[in-house]
């Protein structure tokens, strides 16, 4: 019905809004292969990056760490490449085939919408990040540094390496002033030492040493400082 204001005009009521209509193909988790040359849309790449998190997921009763970027703005209206209300991005290495004495990984670019550390999260802690940052310049370093391909080793029927991948990750986000680890960086390599579990803190840790990943013959894998690997020789892509 007409409204009435105080000048003793009436007005028509105002129409409906419309019904959002979502964008061609946007779902509630878009996926980015980052292991060969596929292209990230330009307007998820131009995204830039406030934090970043390092996070241990409990997965089927195991550790799998994984790297989250959240952006300076979540995204307000739906896009091609992701939803409105998304947050920022995880970088997710996978295990995807399984041979016979590894399994192939695949770097996976996510995005997320959720609030706050994962409902399975074990810890989950900051990482300090370089000024105006974007997930372009972080796509950039891992292609370029040769960290993929890469493949999962099996010790004992788990799939292991995701620490020694996500450590070599952020060694080179560092390395390349992506983020900005503090002087004392152990403090931040150390989390890799631990497994962890849903006890209460402190006691919610178990040293574990870090098992290799197989990478090509050709990266430059750094031994960190502040990281206990496993023992034994480390293996390669053929």
């Amino acid at each position: 019905m007409p409204r009435s204001h105080r000048s003793g005009n009436n007005y028509a009521p105002l129409p409906p809004r419309p019904p959002r209509i979502l964008a061609p193909g946007v779902t509630t988790n878009q996926q980015y292969h980052l292991t060969g040359s596929m292209d990230i849309p330009s307007g998820l790449s131009n995204k830039k990056i406030a934090e970043c998190h390092l996070e241990f997921i409990d997965f089927e009763n195991n550790n799998h760490c994984v790297l989250r970027l959240t952006f300076l703005h979540e995204l307000e209206d739906d896009t091609p490449y992701a939803p409105f209300g998304t947050r920022g991005v995880v970088l997710d290495f996978e295990g995807v085939t399984q041979q016979d004495s590894s399994t192939s990984g695949e770097l996976m670019l996510c995005t997320f919408g959720y609030d706050g550390p994962h409902r399975r999260s074990l810890h989950f802690s900051q990482i300090p990040m370089g000024r105006n940052k974007t997930v372009r310049d972080c796509v950039g370093i891992i292609r370029d540094s040769g960290l993929v391909p890469c493949n999962f080793d099996h010790l004992n029927g788990n799939l292991v390496g995701c620490r020694d991948f996500i450590s070599q990750l952020v060694y080179r986000l560092n390395e390349n002033t992506f983020l900005r680890l503090p002087d004392n960086a152990n403090t931040v390599y150390n989390r890799f030492n631990y497994e962890y579990n849903n006890t209460p803190q402190p006691y919610n840790r178990q040293l574990s040493p870090v098992s290799y990943a197989i990478f090509q013959q050709a990266y430059r894998h750094t031994a960190i400082n502040g990281i206990n690997y496993a023992t034994g020789p480390r293996r390669f892509l053929p």
